[in-house]
């Protein structure tokens, strides 16, 4: 069985395979559905692109979310789904609902990790402004 599993695992994917992985499928449609609407209709990322202030401050959890689904140019998509077809044949070894599983613990973890970088980022901004106007006044 686990030579199956390898054999499987290291399956060249071509236009044939969509059947193999449909999670994949699936999201590599809606991200270039969500990229052409965007970009036919000019939504400047702001609109539903990550920003520390809107997650954070403003409580726009969904932010961090939607952020991982559009892209701003067509290289951009361009590569990004190409990673993602390259890793497709995870889903075949692991089923789709694990796939699922781990890209959205994919997802939420870079969220984490950018958000937890911004904070730290502005706890240093502020005891460095803190330090200047002490040090000078």
């Amino acid at each position: 069985m686990a030579a199956h599993n390898v054999r499987i695992c290291s399956a060249t994917l071509d236009a044939d395979s969509l059947h193999l992985v449909p999670l994949t499928a699936v999201t590599i449609g809606a991200c270039t559905a969500i990229w052409f609407y965007l970009w036919n209709y000019d939504v400047q990322i702001e609109r539903f692109g990550y920003q520390y202030q809107k997650v954070v401050a403003e409580h726009e959890w969904w932010r961090a979310i939607s952020a991982s689904f559009a892209h701003t140019s067509p290289l951009h998509l361009i590569f990004n789904m190409m990673a993602l077809w390259n890793s497709a044949t995870m889903e075949i070894h692991y089923g789709w609902v694990t796939y699922l599983k781990y890209s959205f613990l994919l997802v939420l973890l870079s969220m984490v990790a950018v958000t937890g970088q911004a904070i730290i980022v502005n706890v240093i901004k502020a005891k460095i402004k803190m330090g200047w106007c002490n040090h000078y006044s």
